[in-house]
């Protein structure tokens, strides 16, 4: 039965392998290779390629068992060929054992030419096919190779002295193949310069330098710096040139390439010069004497200063401050807060030609240093009757002392003597309260009840022990809260008697009701509730008016309320009997006889009013007639009728414009009859 096999290539790391011994043969196990979708039978040669010299392939080839019913056991797999051995072809991936019925595995071989010419290899797969084993097949690779090319399109240069010149920005190399290169380095007029530094380059004599990796040049197109200097016994003046010329050569394993690859013209300038500087010693939290710096130059052409420390931590790189103009300058150095120890520091000075730099030790000696409050405390912020906690540790530092030795107080501006305690502060004013707990070293921040307001400044202390401080000033602001408005206490129950009319003015309520944000004065006022007793609102006076054919106890809900929240009590009113009051006001002990022997006297309408209501009556013939009205204290406010009059119906009209509100009553009188009936005025 024919089988097949399948090949890709790639670079990559493994020899060839071989794997045990063959297996007995057994079962319907039947071995088939492919490579991709092309069949691979025992014996076969696959032809590949052609593909440049030193481009690694990957080729993929998939073992099938195309059996039913038993795995393909396989039990060697190698490569064998003279070009293996010299490393042309490797094993990347050997195939899985077993392969079950119906299933496959995959192997992948690299091929990596680095030479030109058909590269051959011979795969061995051994297994437990007694058909096919061992399953063999040959691969030829052809892979061709072309001289290197050098792509140049670097135009010359003019430099000065000591200038850093890139003369392969513009060199790339193509080639597939592993290379050597070299640069030459000549026509340099008086031989006067020579190369200071030149990366990635090992000189070989005769003006000759190598290149240490090619392929960095060609990949990452070659950005190399040399630097020139002058050395002590070249004589001319400054602008005085010399020219160099720089020739690339390129080598493969069967072909040269070379190309000029630019020219530099280098004018000569003069050296700028920056003498010693001794070492510093300072305290910590110090700084150094202005340090007098030693510049020279003999062109005297402008220049810049900088300067940093290899410590940033002990000097920050704001912290180098440079002074005066010219060549005559100094530098000062301050140490961060709190920072000791050593670093080197580096003074820097170049015109864009040429440059000098001097570094000194700076020794900053240990101190006791003082807390600090960084970063700073930030305003706290809550609702009226609600407080905040602060946790002091996060805004705390002392490079001498841990946290729980910090000692912790504060003062609200406006109080000058603080409560301090051992491991408790506290602090008040205006409202707020700070109180300190040492052993936490939490700060509560409160109000008293009911209290808000914004921006009280609170000072925190920091202290260490050994008295060292530092301060922080933050703000409180505290948020209104609405609050609901209360009765502090029962309302006094009010005894009336029936058909009377009482008049409670609101203020004297006033001191069982409390809003700490409502005036008393602006609390609304309402009343629900009440089966007999009426009840109305006149202003800031609660009227309340009795029924004058009942008695006994009605209960009445007064609710007072701020506009958003209430609060409600009860009201308990006792009506007794007929008024005695009204009574005598009006002689109705003595008339008060039900309509009789046709006359009558109607219920004034509307009532209550305000200002003008109707009075009808009845006479039985003609008769004389008086009808009065009278106040609560019995007294005449108005005589509405005094005359003969004829039988039937008759009306008067009352304009009550000036009498107040209040319970009235009006009387009829005849020389046969009298009746009383009440009248309310409501404004």
């Amino acid at each position: 039965m024919k089988k097949a096999i399948l090949a890709v290539c790639i670079l990559s790391m493994l020899a060839a392998t071989s794997l045990f011994s063959i297996p007995v043969p057994s079962g319907d196990q039947e071995i088939h290779v492919k490579q991709g979708t092309r069949d691979i039978g025992i014996g076969d040669v696959i032809g590949l390629g052609p593909d440049p010299v030193d481009v690694p392939r990957l080729m993929q080839f998939t073992i099938f068992n195309q059996g039913t019913t038993d795995n393909l056991l396989i039990s060697g797999f190698t490569l064998t060929g003279a070009d293996v051995d010299n490393d042309q072809f490797r094993i990347f991936k050997a195939p899985d054992s077993p392969v079950a019925p119906g299933g496959s595995s995959t192997f992948i071989i690299i091929f990596r030419g680095t030479s030109s010419g058909f590269k051959f290899a011979t795969v061995t797969i051994l297994s437990n096919d007694a058909d096919e084993n061992p399953y063999t097949f040959t691969l030829r690779y052809l892979a061709v190779n072309t001289p290197p090319d050098i792509h140049n399109t670097q135009a010359g240069q003019t430099v000065n002295d000591n200038a850093t010149i890139h003369p392969f920005s513009n060199v790339v190399i193509a080639d597939l193949q592993n290379l050597t290169a070299s640069v030459t380095i000549d026509n340099i007029n008086k031989g006067s310069f020579t190369p200071s530094s030149l990366s990635g380059f090992a000189y070989a004599g005769g003006g000759k330098y190598t290149i240490s990796d090619v392929r960095l040049l060609k990949l990452t197109q070659a950005l190399r710096s040399l630097c020139f200097d002058p050395v002590d016994t070249w004589p001319p003046p400054p602008g005085g040139t010399e020219t160099v010329r720089f020739t690339i050569e390129v080598s493969d394993v069967e072909y040269t390439t070379t190309d000029n690859i630019t020219t530099v013209i280098i004018t000569y300038i003069s050296d700028l010069h920056l003498g010693d500087i001794a070492n510093q010693t300072i305290p910590e939290n110090g700084e150094t004497d202005h340090i007098p710096l030693n510049i020279t130059n003999d062109s005297n052409s402008p220049f810049q200063i900088i300067g940093w420390a290899d410590n940033k931590t002990l000097v920050p790189d704001g912290n180098i401050h440079f002074r005066g103009s010219g060549y005559n300058r100094d530098v000062r150095i301050v140490a961060a807060h709190g920072q000791s120890g050593e670093t080197r520091i580096t003074i820097k000075v170049w015109d864009g030609y040429s440059e000098d730099r001097q570094s000194f030790t700076l020794t900053v000696t240990s101190e006791n240093n003082p807390p600090r409050i960084d970063p700073p405390i930030p305003p706290v912020v809550f609702d009226e009757d609600q407080s905040s906690d602060i946790a002091l540790d996060d805004y705390v530092s002392d490079p001498d002392h841990p946290d729980d030795q910090i000692v912790w107080s504060a003062e609200v501006l406006g109080n000058s003597s603080p409560s301090l305690k051992t491991k408790r502060i506290i602090s008040s004013y205006e409202g707020v309260l700070v109180d300190i707990d040492n052993n936490t070293r939490i700060a509560t921040v409160s109000a008293t009840q009911n209290w808000f307001g914004s921006d009280v400044e609170v000072i925190f202390i920091a202290r260490d022990p050994d008295g060292q401080t530092d301060r922080d000033t933050t703000t409180v602001t505290v948020n209104p809260v609405n609050d609901k408005p209360e009765f502090t206490e029962e309302l006094p129950g009010i005894t009336m008697g029936q058909g009377d009319t009482s008049s409670k003015p609101l203020s004297e309520w006033w001191d069982k009701v409390y809003d700490p944000e409502t005036p008393d004065s602006a609390l609304i006022w309402d009343a629900t509730g009440g089966s007999h007793v009426a009840h109305a609102f006149s202003g800031d006076t609660l009227v309340l008016t009795a029924p004058a054919d009942w008695s006994g106890t009605d209960t009445l809900n007064v609710v007072i309320s701020d506009g958003a929240l209430t609060d409600t009590t009860e009201l308990i009113v006792q009506v007794s009997g007929v008024s005695p009051k009204a009574l005598a006001a009006t002689g109705l002990e003595q008339s008060c006889a039900a309509e009789t022997n046709g006359f009558a006297l109607a219920q004034n309408y509307p009532n209550p009013f305000n200002p003008v209501t109707s009075i009808s009556y009845q006479l039985p013939g003609e008769t004389h007639v008086i009808i009065t009205v009278y106040n609560m204290a019995g007294q005449i406010v108005a005589e509405l009728a005094n005359g003969t009059q004829s039988a039937g119906w008759h009306t008067v009209q009352w304009d009550a414009s000036r009498v107040g509100t209040g319970v009235y009553f009006y009387k009829m009188q005849t020389d046969a009859f009298t009746r009383v009936r009440r009248a309310i005025i409501m404004k």
